[in-house]
């Protein structure tokens, strides 16, 4: 296989037009040395060759291995966007521990590794990226053939390069190993120590070649080559091109169809763009004349001038940008809402914004100011994050109202202080944190996370073994504050208080007013954890006959109970069709009936067997029940209290008995609880004497 590099330094091949190298190696004899024709070869050697070469071809240049050819291609300072393409053919791949060092004084290097991907090397990555997968993350299909066309696109103005293999656009924007380079001095190439290489059709220009054979992967109209000369990137261009016309040579360019201007001359252009709407893209002439980049202006007026040697077509390419500037092109964020089209993104400045913010059709409020500095913004209303986005990077970000984010909507937020009046999070849709610090509800939350619709139930992951007796907080400690144990709560009325009649052992509990949740999300999985006990104490003030809602049952949590008018602990058991009212325990006795004082309730969970055991008051109640869903790992606990009010407390999540279940229903000198955690049921503990023989 063989490195490519553009390069500083060192003949260049046959004459081609202004502006272009090619060479196909077709006008040579075979057995030609390449030192001959220009290049200049070091190592193995290199020779004209007919062993192996394209199908558009009969002759190539193979290189014996570890061979390095270079040629010097001084294009000049003046033309900033170059094409550089040739076809690559190998006897053996080049393995990665082949890769050289970088050398920083080239522009950019890459292979096709052994698996037949191209690797380029990456500066942002400080590594070797092998491109398995396209700019859209398409799996790609390694390139196994013995030729494979390698095109690079290099921009000396950004200092950036984008690279196809086989006309499939696989990275771009990748920045320039050494960005002092400013114009083309060298295309350089290096056969790897496995077998002999190939190259043919070897292009450098300004221009690429015809456009019918370009392709259109993302299926936009307009091919990644031609995006990302128009526009600099080729994911990021937004609908189709609107294009305008020049009036005259001195002209101004309107909103309208496209005319093409032949003109001949050296001339300044002034093209004033006539909404905020649209933007000066880019100039495109032909070949004779190289193409300008021309800096995007909302407003106003700009000039581009070239020397033009002979007669020209110059296309002016308009485009919808679909950015609004707040408050330089709107005053508030409600008035570029109102002016927005679906897709639209919302650059807004520091500053303080009044009303109401809804979000919809795909709308990105994007919290960065034109100089890329912190943002610091405060809304002073509510806001609604519907099936757009919210992103802000770096800085604060204040609402003092209630935000609610709808089905598929998404707020995000890296190195971000965010501080909400309230934070409602419906299904289907996130909230992101990277490095920053959510406030909302009272509570706080920092670090990096992704918040969903159990916001407010359920936040912050706690690790195993976990217990918590509510004893260590003060009365009147919301529950939906204690974010840093893991606690979350629907409901501001969710309190840690001192009940007149505590828990066993305990002085303090949680109180549920009617109609709350309370949850504690737990990380279950550790190193592959299946047997998950919980333990905890419940007391209500009254019993009230409600059942969870048959919808959990199906694809919901990894067991599901409730306490019934009577006290008996209900199950959902697939096993019996349903609903399963434990009013006998496994061993044959009564159960003790829950009354309103304080009933425990300790549940068994096998995520191997995804079976589940249950227990009331230290009595077992039922056994080998299976998950209502499949899951994992133990994902976490949630309290719904139904429309009474209720008591919490003492609740321990282990991956160990509970020490105080003891109960041996059974009378075979284990606790039920232990066999049941040894052998998953009590009919499988063995019974009998035990000798000891010696």
């Amino acid at each position: 296989m063989a490195l490519v590099l553009a390069a500083l330094m060192s003949l260049w091949i046959s004459p081609a037009r202004a502006g272009q190298k090619f060479e196909d190696f077709e006008s040579y004899d075979l057995g030609t040395n390449l030192n001959m024709i220009g290049w200049g070869v070091s190592g193995g050697g290199a020779i004209v060759t007919n062993l192996s070469f394209t199908n558009t071809s009969t002759r190539s240049a193979g290189l014996q291995p570890e061979t390095t050819i270079t040629n010097v291609v001084n294009i000049g300072t003046s033309e900033k966007v170059l094409w550089t393409e040739f076809w690559l053919g190998e006897s053996n791949r080049l393995v990665t521990s082949d890769l050289i060092p970088v050398d920083t004084n080239a522009v950019f290097y890459a292979g096709v590794s052994t698996n037949g991907y191209l690797y380029v090397y990456n500066p942002a990555l400080t590594n070797w990226d092998e491109c398995t997968t396209d700019v859209w993350d398409h799996v790609m299909s390694p390139a196994t053939t013995l030729w494979n066309r390698i095109t690079v696109l290099q921009n000396f103005t950004n200092h950036q390069i984008s690279f196809f293999i086989n006309d499939h656009l696989v990275r771009q924007q990748v920045s320039f190993i050494n960005t002092n380079i400013n114009a083309y001095n060298r295309f350089q190439m290096e056969s790897g120590a496995e077998g002999n290489a190939y190259l043919d059709n070897v292009l450098i220009s300004n221009t690429l070649r015809d456009a019918a054979t370009r392709l259109d992967v993302d299926g936009d109209g307009r091919s990644e080559a031609d995006e990302l000369l128009l526009y600099g990137n080729a994911t990021n261009w937004n609908g189709v091109a609107v294009t305008g016309r020049v009036a005259t040579a001195d002209g101004t360019v309107t909103p309208s169809g496209l005319i093409n201007v032949p003109y001949q001359g050296s001339t300044n252009f002034s093209f004033a763009a006539t909404s905020v709407a649209y933007v000066v893209d880019y100039v495109l002439t032909n070949s004779a004349v190289a193409a300008s980049n021309v800096a995007p202006l909302k407003t106003g007026t700009f000039t581009w001038s070239n020397v033009v040697t002979e007669a020209s077509v110059f296309e002016v390419h308009f485009r919808y940008d679909g950015t609004r500037y707040v408050p330089a092109e709107y005053g508030s964020i409600t008035g570029a809402l109102a002016a927005a089209q679906a897709g639209d993104r919302l650059v807004i400045s520091n500053g303080t914004y009044t009303g109401e913010v809804a979000l919809s059709n795909g709308v990105t409020l994007v919290g960065t100011n034109m100089t890329g500095s912190a943002t610091n913004l405060t809304v002073q209303g509510t806001m609604t994050v519907g099936t757009g986005s919210v992103s802000v990077a770096s800085g604060s970000f204040t609402v003092t109202g209630q935000v609610t984010v709808l089905a598929g909507g998404v707020l995000a937020v890296s190195n971000t202080v965010v501080d909400f009046g309230g934070l409602t999070i419906l299904a289907g849709a996130t909230v992101q944190v990277v490095d920053g610090t959510l406030t909302a509800d009272g509570a706080t939350v920092t670090g990096s996370f992704t918040l969903d619709q159990n916001w407010g139930v359920s936040v912050k992951a706690m690790p195993l073994n976990f217990t918590d007796g509510f004893e260590s907080y003060g009365v009147g400690s919301r529950l939906a504050a204690l974010m840093s144990f893991g606690w979350g709560a629907s409901d501001t009325g969710v309190i840690v208080t001192n009940p007149a009649s505590p828990a066993p052992g305990s002085t303090m509990a949680v109180f549920m007013p009617g109609s709350t949740l309370v949850s504690n999300r737990i990380d279950g999985l550790g190193a592959g954890l299946t047997n998950i006990w919980t333990d905890l104490y419940l007391a209500e003030t009254q019993h009230i006959d409600e059942m969870p809602a048959m919808s959990e049952t199906n694809g919901g949590p990894a067991v599901l109970f409730y306490v019934d008018t009577n006290g008996w602990l209900v199950v959902f058991n697939r096993d019996v069709g349903g609903w399963d009212i434990c009013s006998n325990a496994v061993s044959g006795a009564n159960s003790p009936r829950a009354t309103d004082t304080w009933a425990r309730v300790t549940w068994f969970q096998n995520f191997g067997t995804t079976n589940a055991a249950f227990f009331l008051n230290g009595i077992l109640v039922r056994e080998q029940v299976p998950f209502v869903a499949w899951r994992p790992q133990y994902g976490g606990l949630k309290v719904d209290g139904g429309s009474a009010s209720l008591y919490l407390d003492s609740v321990l999540i282990s991956t160990n008995v509970p020490p105080s279940l003891t109960n041996d229903g059974d009378h075979d000198g284990i606790s039920d609880a232990d066999e049941i955690a040894r052998y998953g049921t009590l009919l499988a503990c063995p019974r009998g004497s035990l000798f000891k023989i010696r």
